[in-house]
């Protein structure tokens, strides 16, 4: 999430229409990471692969809003809406050259 804060900064600042280039992989990453680390909080389908054993453990559920709202849930949201905007914005470019 913070290389994508100042990726998004740069190319806003240099207004680069190119930066969703930049920003896809780590977006699509972030998103399978957010994805693992809810299910580990929220199910036991990932239980016996936790890596995080010594010290706080993955599975500590800091923030519950809801019944749903955690941490990984909200870092998902995040990239679900950094990729889908990024899509939005890329598909109205690609248009926008096409006419």
């Amino acid at each position: 999430m913070y290389p994508l804060a100042i990726i998004l900064l740069v190319g806003v600042l240099r207004r680069d229409k190119g930066v969703f280039l930049y920003v896809l992989p780590f977006s699509i990453l972030g998103i399978g990471v957010s994805t693992y680390h809810y299910l580990l909080q929220k199910t036991d389908l990932f239980t016996h692969s936790a890596v995080c054993n010594t010290g706080i453990p993955c599975t500590t559920t800091w923030i519950n809003l809801y019944g749903f709202v955690t941490i990984p849930f909200l870092a998902l949201t995040a990239f679900l809406i950094i990729t889908l905007t990024g899509l939005l914005f890329w598909s109205q470019e690609t248009e926008l050259e096409e006419a």
